[in-house]
C-alpha cells in the first residue's frame, strides 16, 4: 500500500468510506482480491509468499490504525467526563459547543467500529477465497493466528462500557449540568392519567447495524443503569431465562395460537450463575375481544429453594417468606400447582446481553436491545437429562458463545432484538425520532416475536408440527440499502446510461461523472423533497430487497427471469378431478368443463409478476421446513362474534315469521292450505335444527381459530330451505288446481 493509498486510508477513518461503491465490500477486500486473481493459472510458493507478505503489512496497519484511533476516542472520552464533572463550574461551559463535539466523538465511534467489521470481513473473505481458489496452499487455519496476535476486531470488545459512559455524559450535556427534572404526571405508574395506549413492537437488527442502533437511540434516551455506583461489568448486562413446559409442547402450541389464557412460564436471573435472587415468573395472553390486557406477573425467591418449589415440597406463605405480598404468595400457589398439573420441565434456555434505554421515572418511552441472543436446550425428550433432575443445567454459565456445547444444542440468533415500549395518549403520535428509527434501514419489523417459540421451533424440530411465521425467514438477508448507497448507485448507472467514460480511479473525473449523471435524470439534490426521495427509490429498480453476501456469488448466479404466479380457485383441484372420472365427451363430463370454466373465469385476474434482474435476488416462495406448517396469528375482532349472533338471530326471526304463517294456514286454510301449512312445519324444524348446528359450528371454529376453507360457509342450509319452501308452495298449488 503506497502513500497515497495510506493517505485516503487514513482520512477514511473519519467518514466511514473504507470501501468502494458497494457497502458491504471494504477497500482491503478489492485490492487483495486483485493480487490473489492475478496469476490465478500459475500460482506458485513466490505468489503464496508475497499474498502474506502483503496481507501481514494490511493486517499490521489497520492494527495500528485501529489502536490509534480507539486511544483517540478514549482521550476524548476521559477529557469529556473531566468537563462535565460534578466539580466543574457550570458558567465556564458552552454546552452547545460540548454538544457538537460530542456528537463528532459519538460519530467517530460509530466509523470505527464499522471500519474494524469491514476490515475483519474483508480478511475472512479474503482467506475463504484464497482457500477455493489454491487448495493447496490451505492459509485460513494458520492466518487465525496472526489474527489473534493483532486483535484489532477485539479493540471494542468494551464497547457496552463506552455506551454508558457516552449516555452519562449525554445526560449531563443535554441538561447543562442540571439534575434532569422529570414529569411525575408521566411517571412509570402513569400519574393520574387514565387515557393512555401502551404499544409494544420487535424488530430485528442486524450485526453491522447494532453500532449505529445503539448510537442513534443514545442521542434521545440515556442507558438505564440500575446501580450506578456499582463499577460496570458486562455481566451485569446479561439475562437468562429457563422455559418450561411439557412433552406434548401444551404451553408452545398455546403460545404460537396465542389461545385465549395460554400461559407462558420462566424462571430468570440477571448476571452471573452466583445471582442468589431468582424471579419466577408466568406471562398470560388475553383476546382483545375479553376487555383484558396480556399480563406478566412474578415474584422472587432464593435460588437454593427453586428445585423444592417446583417438585411441590416448598411453597411460599408468611412463614417461609414473610417478606412477600399475599399477591405474591397466592401467584406462587398458582404456578406451583400449574406446574404440577400440567408435568412441566425446563425445555430451553434463552441468554443475551440487554442494553436498556429510559428517562429515570419515566415509562413513556422505553426500548431495549438483546445482543448475542442464544438459545440452549435444557430438555430430557431425547432420554438424555441435560440438568441432572436440577432447574437449570450446570455445565454451561454466561460465557458466550457457549463453544463447549454440542451444535444440536444451541441455537445462536443472528440479529439483535429491539423492542420498543410507548406509552401515548390516546390519539399522540410517537415521538419523531423513534418514527424515524423503525421506519429506516437498521430494522426489520418482526411482529410478536417470541425467544421461547423460536427456541424450541429449531432445537426440538422433530417434536414440532407447526412453526412461527418468521422462521422461513431465517435464511434471508434482512439489510437494506441505506438511501445513500440507492442514490449514489442510481448516479453510476445513470452515468453509464449516457456513455460517461472518464479516467477510471481519478477522483475529480469520478465527481464530474456523477454531477453529469445527476443533470441527466434531473435529480436536483432538493432536501425534504419527499416527492423526489419517492421518485429516487422508486427508479431504482435494481437495487434488490435480497443481496447476495459476495460478490463474487452475485457474480456466479444466474439470471432470473419473470416469473407469473397464479392463484388456483379452491374448488379447481375438486373439478379437474370430476372431468377426469368422466366419460370422454359425455354430458357429466362437459357439465364440469363449463363449471370448471366459470370457475377459472371468476378467479381470473389474480395472477402476479415477479420480476428479478441480474444482481438481485427476490423470492415468492417462503416454505416451512419439510414436514412443518407455518402458523401464522390469527386476530378475532369482537365483531366477528357479534356478526355470528345476528346471523342465528336473523335467521330465528325467519323462522318465527314462517312459523307465524304456517299457524295462520293451518286453522283457517282449506286441505290444500294445511298440506303447504305442514310442509312449512317441517321446512321450520329443518332450519331451527341446521341453523342451531351452523352457529354452534361458526361458534367453535372462532374459539380455535381455525382457518380452514369452507369453515364458515353454509352450501346446504340456505339451497335446502329454498328447496322446501319451493316445494311446499308448488305441491299445494297442485292440490289446490286438481280439487278445483
Amino acid at each position: 500500500m503506497d502513500s497515497s493509498e495510506k493517505s485516503v486510508l487514513m482520512n477514511d477513518i473519519e467518514d466511514s468510506m473504507l470501501f468502494s461503491n458497494n457497502d458491504d465490500i471494504s477497500y482491503l477486500y478489492q485490492r487483495i482480491k486483485k493480487i490473489l486473481k492475478k496469476n490465478k493459472n500459475n500460482w506458485n510458493n513466490n505468489n503464496e509468499v508475497e499474498f502474506i507478505e502483503n496481507l501481514e503489512s494490511n493486517l499490521n496497519k489497520i492494527y495500528d490504525i485501529v489502536r490509534n484511533e480507539y486511544k483517540q476516542i478514549i482521550n476524548k472520552l476521559n477529557k469529556f467526563q473531566d468537563l462535565s464533572g460534578d466539580d466543574v463550574e457550570d458558567e465556564n461551559l458552552d454546552y452547545d459547543t460540548l454538544e457538537l463535539e460530542l456528537n463528532n466523538l459519538i460519530s467517530s465511534l460509530y466509523d470505527l467500529d464499522k471500519f474494524i467489521r469491514l476490515n475483519y470481513s474483508g480478511f475472512s473473505k479474503i482467506l475463504k477465497k484464497h482457500d477455493k481458489l489454491y487448495p493447496n496452499f490451505i492459509l485460513k487455519p494458520i492466518f487465525e493466528i496472526r489474527l489473534n496476535n493483532k486483535p484489532f476486531f477485539k479493540i471494542l470488545e468494551n464497547y457496552d462500557y463506552l455506551v454508558i459512559k457516552l449516555s452519562n455524559i449525554n445526560e449531563k450535556i443535554k441538561n447543562k449540568g442540571n439534575k434532569p427534572s422529570y414529569d411525575k404526571q408521566n411517571s412509570s405508574a402513569g400519574g393520574k392519567q387514565t387515557n393512555f395506549v401502551r404499544q409494544t413492537t420487535k424488530y430485528w437488527v442486524h450485526p453491522d447495524n447494532i453500532t449505529q442502533v445503539k448510537l442513534k437511540i443514545l442521542k434521545n434516551l440515556p442507558v438505564l443503569v440500575f446501580n450506578p455506583d456499582k463499577e460496570f461489568n458486562k455481566s451485569d448486562m446479561a439475562i437468562s431465562s429457563i422455559y418450561f413446559d411439557n412433552e406434548d409442547l401444551d404451553l408452545y402450541y398455546g403460545r404460537l395460537r396465542k389461545d385465549e389464557g395460554a400461559e407462558a412460564h420462566r424462571i430468570r436471573w440477571y448476571g452471573g450463575m452466583q445471582t442468589n435472587t431468582i424471579f419466577v415468573e408466568r406471562k398470560t395472553h388475553r383476546e382483545d375481544w375479553t376487555g383484558e390486557k396480556s399480563i406478566k406477573a412474578r415474584f422472587s425467591t432464593k435460588e437454593k429453594n427453586i428445585n423444592d418449589f417446583l417438585k411441590g415440597t416448598y411453597q411460599l406463605n408468611e412463614v417461609t417468606a414473610p417478606n412477600q405480598s399475599k399477591e405474591n404468595i397466592q401467584l406462587s400457589k398458582e404456578i406451583q400447582y400449574f406446574h404440577l398439573k400440567h408435568h412441566l420441565r425446563p425445555v430451553v434456555r434463552s441468554f443475551y446481553h440487554r442494553t436498556a434505554y429510559q428517562l429515570p421515572g419515566d415509562a413513556r418511552v422505553r426500548c431495549s436491545l438483546d445482543s448475542e441472543l442464544t438459545l440452549i436446550r435444557e430438555d430430557n425428550f431425547d432420554s438424555y437429562d441435560r440438568t441432572n433432575n436440577n432447574w437449570r443445567r450446570m455445565d454451561i454459565g454466561i460465557d458466550w458463545p457457549f463453544g463447549n456445547l454440542p451444535e444440536k444444542d444451541v441455537e445462536r440468533f443472528p440479529y439483535a432484538v429491539l423492542e420498543v415500549k410507548l406509552q401515548t395518549q390516546l390519539g399522540q403520535e410517537p415521538p419523531t425520532w423513534i418514527k424515524e428509527l423503525i421506519s429506516s434501514n437498521l430494522v426489520e419489523s418482526v411482529p410478536k416475536f417470541s425467544k421461547f417459540l423460536h427456541g424450541v421451533a429449531t432445537l426440538l424440530p422433530n417434536m414440532v408440527q407447526q412453526v412461527p411465521f418468521w422462521i422461513p425467514q431465517m435464511d434471508v438477508d434482512i439489510r437494506k440499502p441505506s438511501p445513500n448507497a440507492i442514490h449514489n448507485r442510481k448516479l453510476h448507472e445513470a452515468a453509464a446510461a449516457i456513455g460517461y467514460n472518464g479516467a477510471k480511479g481519478n477522483q475529480l473525473d469520478e465527481e464530474e461523472m456523477l454531477h453529469e449523471a445527476a443533470a441527466a435524470i434531473g435529480y436536483n439534490g432538493a432536501k425534504g423533497n419527499q416527492l423526489d426521495e419517492e421518485e429516487m427509490v422508486g427508479g431504482f429498480s435494481s437495487y434488490g430487497a435480497l443481496q447476495a453476501d459476495d460478490i463474487e456469488d452475485l457474480e456466479e448466479a444466474e439470471n432470473y427471469i419473470p416469473t407469473t404466479v397464479s392463484k388456483e380457485s379452491p374448488n379447481a383441484a375438486f373439478l379437474k378431478e370430476k372431468i377426469l372420472s368422466s366419460n370422454q365427451n359425455s354430458l357429466p363430463q362437459l357439465f364440469w368443463k363449463a363449471c370448471l370454466a366459470i370457475d377459472s373465469f371468476l378467479y381470473s385476474g389474480n395472477e402476479s409478476i415477479v420480476t428479478s434482474t441480474p444482481d438481485s435476488y427476490y423470492t415468492t416462495d417462503i416454505r416451512a421446513p419439510e414436514g412443518k406448517t407455518i402458523y401464522v396469528p390469527i386476530r378475532i375482532e369482537p365483531k366477528v362474534y357479534f356478526a355470528t349472533e345476528r346471523t342465528f338471530l336473523s335467521w330465528i326471526s325467519i323462522i318465527l315469521t314462517l312459523n307465524s304463517l304456517n299457524l295462520l294456514l293451518l286453522n283457517y286454510g282449506s286441505q290444500a292450505n294445511m298440506i303447504t301449512s305442514l310442509g312449512f312445519s317441517f321446512c321450520c324444524l329443518f332450519m331451527l335444527i341446521w341453523e342451531t348446528y351452523i352457529y354452534l359450528k361458526r361458534c367453535v371454529a372462532i374459539r380455535m381459530k381455525w382457518n380452514t376453507e369452507g369453515t364458515f360457509e353454509d352450501k346446504i342450509g340456505v339451497n335446502s330451505i329454498v328447496i322446501l319452501l319451493l316445494s311446499s308452495f308448488v305441491f299445494g298449488w297442485f292440490v289446490t288446481l286438481k280439487q278445483s
